[in-house]
């Protein structure tokens, strides 16, 4: 397993100035704003009314209609059980009958998981550009090897934890290797007994940066305690890992190297005078070991 020793993202916000002051600007400075919704690793996702949850192994679809309601967030539900997705279809269209949830917001998929490619919905085809010279990657629209797939929008996706680690790596590494950020549920200790554990390998596009856990798995030592941002209920057997993709994570390093300076932020920059300085934490947490992708 790839075990992250470095600070999450909370960590960062909590010891950064610059970071402090830019929440305390951003109902005030638009620019400043849009810098906040372009880094949800450091200040978490303050915009999700405007990005679409994609669940994979949805079953019965409570969790993405609970976030729906209380985010309004557009959410898919993808299951390759036909039973499911009919009594998913059936419950849905009684709750949007209620006014619960909003009309053609939450989307029933019936598909297996590996059948779909999962893309933001600003990297959707049609907004996309292929680099002169270079090669698109498997998972990339325009490349032909995915024409027999369907494209899902996704900004987050949502991987159950009854999705074995094989058809995960997959996930991980193809179908959704554009994703931002990817959510597992996974597990540890004793209840490896009931699901089979996912191991995010290293190397890849994403890093392990943080992880809620029920409380039995901080006594007996299961979680790393590096790792642990929140605690769920006792009587749950999974942990929420949070999976961050690292492939612009050198041009965003870049960036806030010189965010003082780019245009539109002069009132953080007066906001923080002479301690605008970066923690050593932020660049690591930043460090990528593989060349960032052309794509």
């Amino acid at each position: 397993a790839v075990v992250s020793t470095q600070s999450t993202g909370a960590d960062l916000l909590n010891s950064s100035p610059i970071l402090r002051e830019a929440l305390m600007l951003a109902p005030t400075c638009p620019e400043v704003k849009h810098f906040i919704s372009a880094f949800p690793e450091l200040f978490g996702y303050r915009d999700l009314a405007e990005k679409t949850v994609t669940f994979v192994g949805a079953g019965f679809p409570l969790t993405g209609i609970v976030l729906h309601i209380l985010t309004g967030a557009n959410i898919n539900l993808v299951d390759y059980s036909v039973t499911a997705v009919e009594s998913a279809k059936k419950f849905l269209s009684l709750t949007e009958r209620l006014g619960i949830t909003g009309q053609g917001a939450i989307k029933v998929i019936l598909a297996d998981a590996l059948d779909v490619v999962y893309l933001p919905t600003s990297k959707l085809p049609g907004s996309i550009k292929r680099h002169d010279g270079r090669t698109c990657p498997d998972t990339c629209p325009m490349n032909p090897k995915m024409g027999s797939k369907m494209i899902v929008p996704t900004d987050i996706l949502d991987i159950a934890s009854a999705i074995c680690p094989e058809t995960t790596g997959r996930l991980v590494e193809e179908n959704g290797c554009l994703v931002p950020a990817i959510r597992k549920r996974n597990v540890r200790g004793v209840s490896e007994v009931i699901y089979e554990r996912f191991n995010l390998k290293e190397g890849g596009h994403f890093r392990v940066v943080g992880e809620v856990t029920p409380p039995q798995n901080v006594l007996s030592g299961a979680t790393p305690v590096h790792l642990i941002t929140d605690l769920t209920a006792p009587h749950n057997v999974n942990s929420c890992q949070l999976f961050l993709n690292t492939d612009n994570f050198g041009s965003k390093w870049k960036y806030l190297e010189s965010i003082l300076d780019q245009p539109g932020m002069c009132q953080l920059r007066k906001a923080v005078g002479d301690i605008a300085k970066w923690d050593k934490r932020v660049k690591e947490f930043y460090s990528i070991d593989k060349p960032a992708k052309s794509w």
